[in-house]
């Protein structure tokens, strides 16, 4: 059995593609570049948190996790944005 990255729908071994929403089970490699972009904004972020700049940092995460879904940034940003929002709501 295999779950689909994408939907969450599981599948048999036999089968290579979802046919809930025709993912592969193998996720596409990630885009290099789309990686790097979304990291440079993600130091950005930090940059601009570390100097209390936190509207200006939640906007560049929010940022990163809409136009960047499924990268490791965007997972990063998110974790940020979870942290940064209790931080200004304390």
């Amino acid at each position: 059995m295999w779950t689909c990255n994408k939907c969450g729908e599981r599948h048999e071994d036999e089968f290579d593609s979802c046919w809930k929403c025709a993912q592969n089970e193998a996720p596409l490699p990630p885009d290099t570049a789309a990686e790097e972009q979304a990291f440079a904004l993600y130091e950005d972020g930090s940059r601009l948190e570390g100097r209390g700049e936190f509207p200006s940092a939640l906007g560049k995460y929010q940022e990163i996790v809409q136009r960047f879904p499924g990268t490791e940034a965007a997972r990063d940003a998110s974790k940020s944005i979870e942290s940064l929002q209790k931080r200004v709501s304390q």
